[in-house]
């Protein structure tokens, strides 16, 4: 790179590359990274290369990029997102946005077709969450008119549960629940790493202030309800991961209102301490046995979730997950002990220390 530069060295790479198949007959494939850093790059490369189009947010139109790489003189294939990567469930609102403006200005364009993309960046999202983005990019690829979204809702659920009725609506309501934990034009964490924060960090709790955690957990009990009483007749396995995704949507809730309440609570402990001792003794039991529930929670989810990530997965990176799970229970217990340990304290000393200094003790 010191010697030729970024792009002529990125583009060295694809000419050996291209070398290296052409003779099977194949063609190489590269993502438009590179291009759209340097457009100068397809100056430098096999026109029989196939450049993957990839863009994932919901913007008004990609016919730019599109016709970037048209102008080139390569042949392309638009490739949106299921914004799945490092969420619960994935980002509804915008894989569908983002999958029918791409795909429909790519039939527009004529290129060569849909690449698809699904990640799994963290390395504990589940694929058979990710089945209407993906279905809904196939019909917009394959149809010749627009996809319409509610048509596709209509759809959905016989063409791929077999049942008349129930799941878009459910898939729905998981992205509205994602839509309050993850606002809009802020910087925010994803609803994986919600999950796993600790309930009293300062900046996960400040992201759901304005979240209203006690109608999140009822649309997402909603979904668990339906989901434990009714198995499809077709691909019951992407149920089961949609009830799984509403469980754990219902547990990140539950886990911040423990965290307010909690803080609340032991407040109110701090503040009769010396008057009414029976009042914070009840403030401080109720902060220990919160902590259980959490720990509870956490543990009843790794069994669940050990059985999804066994449908579609080998075992080797299933125990990395599960040990989430168990310090997320045991970071519970730590503050159930410490609750513990003022509680004696303040038998002792009738004098209670600051929340943050008991969690750490």
């Amino acid at each position: 790179v010191a010697g030729r530069g970024r792009s002529q060295a990125y583009a060295d790479h694809i000419v050996a590359m291209d070398r290296l198949i052409a003779p099977s007959g194949a063609r190489i494939m590269l993502w438009d990274d590179g291009i759209e850093s340097d457009p100068g790059i397809m100056n430098l490369i096999p026109k029989t290369a196939i450049v993957i189009n990839w863009h994932y947010d919901a913007a008004a139109t990609f016919e730019s990029y599109i016709q970037t790489i048209a102008r080139g003189g390569f042949e392309q294939m638009v490739a949106p997102g299921a914004s799945n990567w490092n969420e619960i469930y994935p980002a509804i609102d915008t894989a569908i946005a983002n999958e029918r403006r791409f795909i429909d200005e790519g039939k527009s364009a004529r290129v060569l077709g849909l690449f698809q993309t699904v990640w799994h960046d963290d390395g504990e999202t589940l694929y058979e969450a990710a089945w209407y983005p993906v279905i809904y990019a196939a019909a917009a690829a394959w149809q010749g008119d627009d996809a319409a979204p509610g048509r596709f809702a209509l759809d959905f659920p016989s063409a791929f549960f077999g049942v008349d009725n129930g799941y878009s609506s459910d898939v729905l309501e998981l992205g509205d629940v994602l839509r309050q934990l993850e606002p809009s034009g802020a910087v925010h964490e994803q609803t994986d790493a919600l999950f796993w924060a600790d309930p009293f960090d300062v900046q996960a709790s400040a992201q759901v202030a304005n979240a209203d955690l006690r109608s999140l957990r009822l649309a997402a009990e909603s979904v668990e309800q339906y989901g434990y009483f009714k198995r499809p007749p077709l691909h019951a396995n992407a149920a089961f991961v949609l009830f799984l995704a509403a469980r754990r949507y219902d547990a990140l809730g539950r886990k911040f209102q423990i965290a307010s309440e909690a803080r609340s609570m032991y407040a109110d402990a701090l503040a009769h301490a010396g008057t009414d001792r029976d009042r914070t003794l009840r403030d401080l039991y109720w902060c220990r046995y919160w902590m259980w529930e959490l720990r509870d929670a956490y543990e009843d989810l790794a069994p669940l979730y050990a059985r999804a990530w066994r449908y579609e997965s080998r075992d080797g990176h299933l125990q990395s997950n599960l040990e989430r799970y168990h310090l997320a229970a045991q970071k519970a217990i730590d503050y159930a002990d410490a609750f513990y340990r003022a509680t004696q304290e303040y038998v002792r000393t009738n004098s209670l220390a600051p929340l943050p200094e008991a969690l750490s003790r």
